[in-house]
């Protein structure tokens, strides 16, 4: 995992410094939908063993390739961008990076899950809003402040939101099913995890509904 992350971290730090040059301005904004893209394909097998009940005895570990590429893209993101990330990013990045995914990679042996739990707040979900955003910053293809603000609606409404639903229902079904059989730390582990993602859901679909109809009114 440490080789993947130092390889995606320098890439992200080349492309950055490359369009600053440039003269790009929102480069976060066009890694993070690139890095959403491929972390939806990479952990896309999960979310259909899950879905379809698939449960085939195939390794379930979380790619490192992944983990590399989503420690990288956040990391970068607090050193590059720290003065502009607010509480609730920096609440959203500590509980992601320093528990989210340590307690699920530490005490799961199936990581189909946490696959999920990143397919779903940053995998396809929000790859056309993070772009969006790009183009919007850029002055390109004449999108207006609104366009982003529906897109960002439409993506947390029918794609994020649901899938972090699922996934906390899928989790607390995992839970309530297999109890007797998991050991107390991961029950507790369990517990933190299914609060963290109605947390994530609810909170950060709450920012983007309230910025969109706060400006779909004026």
């Amino acid at each position: 995992m440490l080789l993947f992350f130092i390889f995606y971290l320098i890439g992200f730090l080349i492309v950055d410094c490359i369009l600053d040059y440039y003269g790009w301005v929102g480069i976060y904004f066009f890694l993070h939908a690139i890095h959403n893209a491929s972390i939806g394909f990479l952990t896309f097998p999960s979310v259909k063993r899950i879905f379809f009940q698939d449960n085939d005895d195939i390794d379930k570990l979380l790619s490192p390739s992944v983990c590399g590429m989503t420690y990288a893209l956040h990391i970068y993101h607090i050193v590059k961008y720290y003065h502009t990330i607010n509480t609730a990013e920096k609440i959203h990045h500590t509980l992601s990076l320093a528990i989210v995914i340590p307690l699920s990679y530490i005490f799961f042996e199936n990581h189909d899950l946490l696959s999920l739990s990143l397919f779903a707040t940053t995998g396809w979900a929000t790859v056309f809003h993070y772009f969006a955003l790009f183009f919007y910053k850029n002055k390109l293809f004449s999108l207006k402040k609104i366009d982003v603000l529906y897109i960002g609606h439409l993506s947390n409404t029918y794609f994020r939101y649901p899938f972090i639903v699922s996934n906390a229902s899928f989790l607390l079904q995992y839970l309530l099913s297999g109890y007797q059989s998991l050991s107390l730390s991961q029950q507790y582990s369990g517990c933190i995890l299914f609060c963290i993602l109605l947390w994530n859901g609810y909170y950060f679909r709450y920012l983007v509904e309230k910025s969109y109809y706060a400006n779909v009114n004026t």
